[in-house]
């Protein structure tokens, strides 16, 4: 067994066990939910940034480590703790994995209506 084929093992084994370090998310291919799979992922959360402008809103980014298996585009979205996330890229495959980067935006709201997020 050579030392690329162990890491893949242990990719598989170790890092993508839902006992361990990884959760099962649904991934929505396309973006559409009407073709939605579920896949196990570990996922890593980047600090939350607040991006200014006139319409304020939040920006949750992070990423996504994949099996290599799993066939990832640009317009795929995932669902991730409740919360839907898009695609932003994707890495290339590395040691049985792929890294694929994520993003989700909250608008600002005040009560149930969200404040305008663009200029007027």
């Amino acid at each position: 067994m050579t030392l690329s084929d162990l890491m893949k093992t242990d990719m598989d084994d170790i890092f993508l066990s839902t006992d361990d370090f990884a959760e099962s998310i649904v991934r929505y291919a396309g973006g559409s939910q009407s073709s939605s799979s579920v896949v196990t992922a570990v996922i890593m959360w980047d600090p939350t940034t607040v991006e200014g402008g006139r319409g304020r809103q939040t920006a949750r980014t992070g990423q996504l480590l994949l099996n290599d298996d799993v066939s990832v585009t640009v317009s795929d979205a995932f669902m991730v703790e409740g919360n839907r996330v898009e695609v932003e890229s994707i890495g290339p495959i590395q040691d049985g994995a792929r890294t694929v980067w994520i993003k989700q935006v909250i608008p600002e709201t005040r009560g149930a209506v969200p404040i305008r997020t663009g200029d007027i």
